[in-house]
């Protein structure tokens, strides 16, 4: 393909016949495939705004390399290219339609019980006015915890002096003030004209099959026709085989269903088909996700850009009948920017029982929410035993993601993910032990990643994460530092196993709205009832500021049979920190060894090179090796050095 910008007026389609096929860039002219229009209008000026009409339907909008931000209150404090919608400030709600003694607007719960007439809507101060025109097409964001969702108003009222919002649909995920403390009763208003006053700020409204579109053209970029998104789908491929798509941007793709969560649309979907090869592509300014592949086999996605991406940057679902998966050297900037149904920039989702899944050698940042989320098919305890596995290494996972380097991830608008996030598909919180044990061992790999600098908006942007009672997750040879939450997090579950790893609690001063690690472990509640065995050895625990900093998470199960610690190696550059109280049951670190458990375990200085420059080779007479701790390979983080990306500019 000759290079341009080709907008699509339908769905490009791959199906059994196409095989044996590459489709493109012509000696390496920059080419876009788009599921846009241009809004090439006769506009009509009034002050700032331009306005004007089109026969269609409104979706999202985009000038030049900006995504236009629909009109919301309270105004967003700076916007621009790959910016999230979503930052604060944001408005507060009032009062609840309806309290329990389960359910108080005044309360501060990390969560609560709330009645089903609170997902109908909320009481609100003088943030909206009936007065509005289009009033049934302004939409409202509301925060919970792990997740933000849509919700768009059918009227105002007032009654007895208080004023009232009301949804046209009631909310999926939870009820207004579920997630008190997470969410901390704020919403967002979005796409009305009365709120359009900010240069890249756009509003449209549909009536009678007319779109009426306003907007402020952003002021720091040349002068552009706004394009509006129109295809949920560029390009479908389905039932084909032996297809490379190469050097091709997909973009401007929109998303016209209700907001809940979403494994299908994508500006590109690969369905039921094999020996696909998409590389050094560019997925950008989407809707939802960048690219879907499901149920596809023999597949390579490598040295592709996804940036400024409405919800999951890349999402892979696969069975038994998926092998041979390779996601690798993919760049990643600005995931889950106008989509925050636990929005992360790689989801890969595996139920079979092949070996060769691969995520690796990605980079990722700039996500609302976490970096990766694996998850992994129901199996079971003894899967690798029936497999004539005996001593499992490597090879044997599943699931293997592995050199991958992710930072700066979350932007203080969500709580509760992480930067790597592992779980089952099966419920296993609550299970009995026979459930546990035949349907809650994932066999994911979490290998020598490198991690470092998670916000949070309330808590929970947390490291290495395996929720939900998942089973058999092994944390290895990672590095973590910087600013977060929980280091090493199984969060039940069995058979899970964190070594090798080196988690490093950084002098750098934390902002007003950041904080350096604040937990080294995570485990199961003491009032869980779950089931919680995880091995934790041969890890480093580098200490440069202990404050508010704490081992343990005081409400989480430590006793001698579970978890099982030893052969770590703690250092502080404080002396006192030997002394100080912050491991499990208050204890300090030679309190906490007597107990039983970490009782090889020792305080000494590991002798890393300067781990304050990123610098983590074992000096040669390091006590580490005495540990049996190896060193972690530090060459190979993220996009290989000899990879070129095509898209990615700087």
């Amino acid at each position: 393909m000759r290079g341009g910008v080709y907008f699509q007026t339908s769905m490009i389609t791959l199906g059994r016949k196409d095989q044996y096929l590459t489709i493109q860039n012509y000696e390496d002219e920059e080419v876009s495939l788009s599921g846009g229009f241009p809004l090439d209008l006769v506009w009509q000026k009034q002050g700032d705004v331009l306005s004007g009409s089109f026969y269609g339907s409104c979706s999202e909008a985009y000038y030049g390399n900006y995504r236009l931000l629909p009109a919301r209150s309270p105004n967003i404090e700076e916007w621009g290219p790959n910016r999230n919608i979503a930052k604060g400030p944001y408005h507060t709600v009032t009062d609840l339609l309806v309290e329990t003694d389960t359910c108080k607007r005044n309360t501060n719960a990390f969560s609560q019980t709330c009645p089903e007439e609170d997902r109908n809507g909320f009481i609100f101060n003088d943030e909206i006015s009936e007065d509005w025109q289009y009033l049934n097409q302004t939409k409202i964001l509301i925060f919970q915890s792990w997740i933000a969702e849509y919700a768009q108003i059918a009227n105002i009222s007032v009654e007895n002096g208080r004023k009232k919002i009301m949804f046209q649909d009631r909310l999926k995920h939870a009820a207004v003030g579920d997630y008190a403390k997470a969410g901390n009763w704020r919403f967002l208003i979005y796409n009305n004209l009365a709120v359009l006053d900010m240069p890249g700020e756009f509003v449209c409204v549909e009536d009678g099959g007319l779109a009426q579109f306003s907007f402020i053209p952003p002021t720091d970029v040349e002068a552009s026709i706004p394009v509006m998104s129109n295809l949920e789908t560029i390009l479908y491929i389905q039932a084909a085989s032996n297809v490379t798509i190469s050097g091709i941007t997909f973009e401007h793709n929109s998303y016209k269903g209700q907001d809940s969560w979403n494994f299908a649309d994508a500006a590109v979907k690969v369905v039921r088909s094999e020996d696909i090869n998409i590389n050094n592509c560019m997925f950008s300014h989407t809707a939802m996700m960048g690219l879907y592949v499901k149920d596809t086999s023999h597949i390579s996605v490598q040295q592709n850009v996804f940036y400024d991406i409405g919800y999951h940057g890349l999402m892979m679902r696969g069975g038994n009948m998926t092998e041979d998966i390779l996601l690798a050297n993919n760049y990643f900037d600005g995931c889950g920017i106008s989509r925050f149904w636990q929005p992360v920039c790689m989801w890969v989702h595996y139920d079979g029982e092949k070996h060769n899944v691969y995520a690796r050698n990605n980079e990722i940042t700039n996500t609302a929410n976490g970096g990766i989320m694996a998850k992994s098919g129901a199996h079971g305890a003894n899967f690798w035993a029936d497999n004539g596995i005996t001593d499992p290494g490597r090879d044997d996972y599943l699931l293997h993601v592995e050199f991958n380097y992710i930072h700066d991830f979350g932007q203080g608008i969500l709580s509760d993910y992480g930067a790597i996030k592992t779980g089952v598909q099966s419920l296993c919180d609550n299970a009995t032990w026979e459930h546990e044990q035949s349907s809650c061992h994932t066999y994911i790999h979490v290998y020598n990643n490198l991690i470092h600098d998670g916000k949070a908006y309330e808590n929970g942007e947390n490291f290495l994460y395996s929720d939900a009672s998942s089973s058999r997750n092994t944390f290895e040879n990672n590095i973590m530092y910087g600013t977060g939450s929980i280091a090493l997090y199984h969060h039940c579950g069995v058979d899970n196993v964190s070594k090798n790893n080196i988690v490093h609690r950084t002098a750098a001063p934390a902002t007003t709205d950041t904080h350096n690690i604040e937990y080294i472990w995570g485990g199961c509640a003491r009032s869980s009832y779950n089931f919680q065995s995880y091995s934790n050895f041969n890890n480093i625990y580098l200490l440069e500021n202990s404050a508010g900093m704490s081992f343990y998470k005081g409400n989480d199960r430590f006793d001698q049979d579970s978890p099982d610690f030893y052969k770590n190696l703690y250092w502080s550059q404080d002396p006192n920190d030997i002394n100080s109280k912050s491991f499990p049951f208050g204890l300090n670190f030679t309190e906490w060894t007597k107990t039983g458990n970490d009782s090889m375990s020792e305080w000494a200085n590991p002798q890393l090179e300067d781990p304050s420059s990123g610098l983590y080779t074992l000096g040669p007479n390091s006590p580490a090796f005495g540990f049996g701790i190896k060193q972690i390979q530090l060459d190979n983080f993220g996009v290989q050095k000899n990879v070129k990306l095509f898209y990615k500019k700087n």
